[in-house]
């Protein structure tokens, strides 16, 4: 019995898998890949809504994400994108998990589960050379016989300075409410990206953040691309607590699909990395 609560402790300090944490998970493969940084890159429109890449095509994305498997702590994710403007939606959820009280016993006193739905709008405005972006999320939460709903905003700024170096800066939850009286941690990062080479495609990202719910961290990573593939993967480090994580993905193209799969591997080895699978279709 100890190692069992010992095991749900450990769970429970994954606070990302319940409650409103969970709505700061990486939503998709390619995000995942990059330990959910990049703010100054091409892709993560989750941390930064200026980076949203315009496209000439309409864009369908669904991503399947599983975040903890030993506890079939489940997501998925499906986006529209028309130009320079996304709808989204995610989802996370836990079945089934046991609850026991203080006195020890060989059986749960029941189980209870999580679920939480989450809706949003994504805009990028260009002017000139600089790009802004926002996004406005509306998410409904249940947990045990509780629910609770509400709203955030986020802000992203990222300037291309020449054709091979670009800067970028976000605030995520730079506003949020709910009506527990809950509010999301900020996460402030500002970061760069840069092309070291054409000829091969290879852009490394430096990112530095403060999470207002742990520390500030770096993250520095890469994307090597051609026409067939697409390769994503970083660090990011956690300086007062000394923790790193990796993050690792690739894209693979044809005609107008893509696939994707990625993973991060945590320094905490008590559960198994999260495996997140991603679909999308260009017409």
């Amino acid at each position: 019995m100890k190692y069992i609560l010992i095991y749900i402790t450990i769970f429970f300090n994954m606070v990302f898998s319940i409650g409103l944490q969970s709505l700061e998970l990486p939503v998709n493969a390619n995000i995942l890949a990059s330990a959910g940084f990049g703010v100054a890159s091409e892709y993560n429109d989750w941390l930064n809504p200026a980076t949203l890449k315009q496209s000439d095509k309409t864009i369908v994305e669904f991503s399947a994400n599983n975040w903890i498997p030993e506890f079939d702590v489940k997501g998925s994710y499906v986006s529209y994108q028309d130009q320079n403007q996304k709808f989204s939606a995610f989802s996370w959820k836990i079945n089934d998990v046991e609850q026991y009280g203080e006195t020890p016993s060989e059986n749960p006193l029941g189980f209870f589960g999580s679920k939480i739905l989450s809706a949003n709008y994504t805009r990028r405005i260009d002017f000139n050379e600089n790009q802004f972006g926002f996004n406005i999320g509306y998410s409904y939460m249940t947990l045990l016989e509780k629910d609770d709903k509400g709203f955030k905003l986020d802000l992203g700024f990222k300037r291309k300075i020449s054709n091979n170096y670009s800067i970028g800066f976000s605030v995520r939850n730079i506003m949020s409410e709910f009506d527990s009286g809950n509010e999301l941690p900020q996460l402030i990062t500002l970061g760069s990206s840069q092309l070291i080479s054409k000829h091969i495609s290879i852009t490394i990202y430096f990112d530095v953040f403060h999470d207002e719910d742990k520390e500030f961290g770096t993250y520095q990573g890469f994307v090597f691309n051609n026409q067939l593939f697409d390769i994503i993967g970083g660090v990011r480090y956690y300086h007062e607590s000394k923790e790193s994580d990796l993050s690792f993905g690739f894209n693979i193209t044809y005609n107008n699909i893509n696939l994707a799969v990625a993973t991060l591997i945590k320094e905490e080895e008590s559960l198994s990395s999260p495996i997140f699978y991603k679909i999308s279709y260009h017409f």
